[in-house]
């Protein structure tokens, strides 16, 4: 919440020809696979796995970043980053870390690709076992309301296909467009925090319609992920750069389908 008051600057892209639609915009940073109950967390053995599971699209943009002081070592790149430029590493969730702490203005060319296009290597096809484990688990005695409604989603639906699973894909999209709200002022939650957003206050900010959806995801089979960073941008015409200011954090999910690979997903 602290960020979405905060108008400095984040990050200025200068792409190299053409520029993406704001609305394409989204800038990856933090991918969080562990959930306790309360909080969302990385995972830090993703850049040990080899390549990401994903072949991103067909749309590529060069462009510039100069990135703005963090003290921590993690990049942002527009998705889908296509290579770890010099001095970084690039994980097998498409996350990027810089080798040293950014503790100035740092500058960094980077290609990417839009997300995404249906997968057509066979080596795509299916996910890694040990990230489909991650991408499924949920701890113990938590959230019991949305477990009985992914089971009551999943029987409906059928066993779990590529079609079965955009069915509940777009069933709970098509639930929180209609009975849910945008809002900052919400109360602190309790023990079942996405029971809680759910069922009773149906209004949150990104953080909690992004941890939400994952978890009703993973309660009905299907691996998915939160993806943390900014979305959209400003053009500054007389620099010619885009401007992404802190106040454009943002949180979304990614789901994995069979016959595509991850997937964005922005339920907020």
């Amino acid at each position: 919440i602290d960020l979405v008051a905060d108008d400095t600057p984040a990050l200025r892209a200068t792409f190299i020809g053409a520029a993406p639609p704001p609305s394409q915009m989204y800038w990856r940073g933090p991918v969080l696979w562990d959930f306790d109950g309360r909080s969302w967390t990385a995972v830090e053995w993703s850049r040990s796995m080899g390549r990401p599971d994903t072949v991103p699209g067909s749309k590529r943009y060069e462009y510039v970043l100069e990135i703005e002081p963090t003290e921590r070592n993690q990049l942002v790149a527009l998705e889908l980053p296509l290579a770890a430029p010099p001095g970084s590493q690039l994980g097998k969730d498409f996350s990027l870390r810089s080798d040293e702490p950014l503790n100035g203005i740092t500058r960094w060319r980077m290609h990417s690709a839009l997300q995404t296009t249906l997968a057509t290597d066979p080596s795509h096809t299916d996910l890694h076992p040990a990230l489909r484990r991650l991408a499924l688990r949920l701890p113990e005695g938590y959230n019991p309301r949305t477990r009985a409604l992914a089971d009551t989603w999943r029987r409906e639906a059928g066993p779990s296909t590529a079609a079965s699973d955009n069915a509940i894909v777009k069933r709970a999209l098509a639930w929180i467009r209609a009975d849910f709200a945008y809002t900052l002022d919400t109360p602190l939650l309790g023990r079942n925090t996405v029971d809680e957003f759910l069922f009773d206050e149906k209004a949150g900010f990104c953080e909690h319609y992004s941890g939400a959806f994952v978890v009703l995801m993973r309660s009905a089979g299907i691996p998915a992920r939160v993806v943390t960073g900014y979305v959209g941008g400003y053009r500054n015409p007389v620099g010619d750069y885009w401007l992404v200011r802190r106040s454009d954090a943002h949180a979304w999910a990614e789901i994995w389908l069979d016959d595509r690979g991850w997937v964005r997903v922005d339920p907020t």
